[in-house]
């Protein structure tokens, strides 16, 4: 029998740790949060204050980036379950760019 084909897609995050005040406890701590993407240490503190700004119940304030770490995970699926799931969308045009390059 066949091995049946895969859909495979290769997903780079940052794990960002970053030091915070806690405005309730008037506590500094440090937190892990992880977004997609390859951040340097600009946007890693910037989406770190976005992810804060979106939660007004937060109640804490961003201090500083401590470090930042790549990741790339490769995820996959058998293609029969990617055409079960997957949405058709239009054709692209010739001066779009592809969002995985």
């Amino acid at each position: 029998m066949k091995k049946e084909k895969l859909i495979t897609r290769t997903i780079v995050s940052t794990k960002v740790n970053a030091k915070f005040f806690n405005l309730e406890d008037e506590a500094v701590f440090n937190s892990e949060m992880t977004f997609t993407g390859n951040l340097d240490e600009k946007a890693a503190k910037n989406a770190c204050i976005a992810t804060i700004e979106n939660n007004p119940n937060c109640g804490y304030t961003f201090i500083k980036v401590n470090s930042l770490e790549t990741i790339e995970k490769l995820y996959g699926m058998p293609e029969s379950m990617f055409l079960a799931y997957a949405v058709e969308l239009p054709p692209r045009k010739n001066n779009e760019t592809q969002e995985d390059e």
